[in-house]
């Protein structure tokens, strides 16, 4: 028998199979459905808790929210530490902002938590809580915040100490009713969350619930931190898509939705100067860029399994002045203390909290490859957006089709790579990279090795008009106060400032502080930067 060399058996493969038989085959099903109406990731928000000024709003805080534009948030609000059953006035009055912000520039749903409800035993006590509960939210949505759609009385089942209602359902169930009876009585439509259990292994707690409490609960919820999952667990996608695929048919067998609250990677956990140092353990760390991969794995999964909506912990680091005892350095970038500067995570995360932004319709995806998983979302009629993750250690060709339909168009791909995390020292998302076409019913393309890859038809091409009458001032310190006119277009994000050719920041609002300048003149430009990422001329 003649001996067939590698180079001519390569060549004769390729004569009989396309190149597309060798890849990874993602089929996206368009008649099969698992949520009609996912409304996104998005984050667990502290930011109107902690003082920061109205510059640092519009040039980071707002931006940054504006740009990632999660369309989810749960949203802490504090009661007086002295009388627990009224609300702070100056916390009130942030949060009411901020919801009102939220509603307004991104379309944001919340689901509003307190930290520990006061410690009443009486029934006449609990049903004043309730009412004043009631009212506050009552008040909110008279305020502008017509975005507030779900409240939990409590966080993770706290009563007096963490978790104490875990071993006392039933008390947690009182508690509930009443203030469900309450907000009845003065209409107020925002419905009530059960259990907000943490961690994984007490979310059977939502079993109890649906059993006792469907008649005043509106939708369930529970938290999860990986800690049982290293990084590189090739296990962990198939492991949480179960747990959320069990506690979603809990939440629907009631006709009801399933939501995370929080999540995160592994927790650290320790005393470091005497403070309790509630962060990701990778931070800082050579592993610090896995973490994306991880949270986008953990994403598709709950979206795969028919999660509602997720929030990851948290938007933003706390200030270091916030307490004595405790450390929060959780957020996707760091406080003011730290120079505001973003963790690789921003640039995984923020990809998806964008481009899976809903309410959109998930449908079911098949993956020929178990190293590769994927989720693919509809917004409106003929936006789609699918988000591939290859845990693979190789680069793998893909081929990707949609199943019943004849889709046609060009797709933006937009590329997280832990080995080459496309940080910007302003924290503006990176770019896309390429446009690919979809021909003949199938996209074709290449899978960086251990990479997020977000293909989109979630843009418009059209740049924005460019802002006019940029006009600079000199101020103290040698600082420079930057106007202009805003941009006639209707879909600006937000404007990008540059000196002398250099971006020097972004701002939401017509004005921005330049204090980098330390006193140098120099030429100022200002550009548009709308929603699909296009700049103005």
């Amino acid at each position: 028998m003649r001996r067939v060399s590698r180079r001519s058996l390569t060549g004769w493969a390729l004569l009989f199979f396309p190149i597309h038989c060798l890849a990874v085959e993602v089929v996206v099903h368009t008649n099969r459905t698992i949520h009609p109406r996912f409304q996104g990731p998005g984050f667990h928000v502290f930011s109107h808790l902690h003082p920061h000024s109205e510059e640092e709003f519009e040039q980071i805080l707002g931006k940054r929210w504006v740009e990632l534009e999660p369309a989810f948030a749960r949203v802490t609000h504090w009661w007086d530490s002295v009388d627990p059953v009224r609300a702070k006035p100056e916390s009130r009055g942030k949060l009411v902002q901020w919801l009102r912000f939220f509603a307004r520039r991104t379309g944001t749903l919340v689901y509003l938590t307190t930290w520990n409800p006061p410690v009443l035993q009486r029934p006449e006590d609990r049903d004043q809580y309730a009412r004043v509960v009631a009212e506050e939210l009552e008040f909110l949505l008279h305020a502008g915040a017509t975005n507030l759609r779900y409240y939990c009385m409590t966080n993770e089942l706290t009563f007096g100490q963490w978790g104490a209602w875990l071993k006392d359902l039933p008390d947690f169930a009182d508690f509930h009713r009443r203030i469900h009876r309450a907000l009845r009585a003065r209409r107020v439509s925002v419905g009530l969350l059960a259990t907000d259990a943490s961690p994984i292994q007490h979310w059977p707690t939502l079993e109890w619930a649906a059993r006792h409490m469907s008649r005043f609960t509106a939708v369930y919820g529970a938290h999860h931190y990986f800690n049982e999952h290293e990084l590189e667990d090739l296990n962990f996608y198939e492991w949480f898509y179960r747990w959320c695929r069990w506690a979603v048919q809990i939440a629907r067998s009631q006709g009801k939705e399933f939501l995370i609250g929080e999540f995160g990677a592994r927790q650290d956990g320790r005393v470091r100067n005497g403070k309790h140092w509630d962060a990701c353990i990778y931070w800082d760390t050579p592993k610090e860029p896995l973490v994306g991969i991880q949270l986008a794995e953990a994403v598709l999964a709950a979206m795969n399994a028919g999660v509602w909506a997720m929030a990851y912990w948290t938007f933003t680091d706390f200030p270091d002045a916030y307490s004595d005892r405790y450390a929060n350095k959780w957020g996707v970038f760091r406080w003011a203390d730290d120079g505001w500067r973003p963790r690789a995570v921003y640039y995984a995360y923020g990809l998806l909290t964008k481009f899976f932004h809903g309410p959109g319709v998930v449908y079911t995806v098949s993956v020929s490859q178990p190293m590769v998983r994927a989720a693919a979302m509809r917004r409106g009629q003929a936006s789609w957006t699918v988000a591939v993750v290859n845990r693979s250690s190789r680069a793998e060709d893909l081929v990707l089709r949609f199943r019943g339909i004849p889709y046609q168009g060009r797709f933006r791909k937009y590329v997280y790579d832990p080995e080459r995390v496309p940080m910007t020292e302003d924290g503006d998302l990176h770019s896309w990279s390429a446009l690919v076409p979809m021909q003949d019913g199938q996209l074709i393309d290449t899978l960086p090795a251990g990479a997020l890859v977000i293909y989109t038809t979630m843009y418009d091409e059209e740049p924005p008009l460019p802002p006019t009458n940029v006009r600079a001032r000199a101020l103290e310190d040698g600082v420079w106060e930057i106007h202009w006119e805003a941009s006639p277009s209707g879909d600006v994000s937000y404007y990008r400032v540059y000196r002398d050719g250099l971006r020097v920041g972004s701002s939401i609002t017509t004005r921005f502080v330049d204090r980098s300048a330390k006193g140098r003149a120099g030429v100022y430009r200002v550009a548009a930067v709308d929603r699909s990422g296009n700049t103005s001329p």
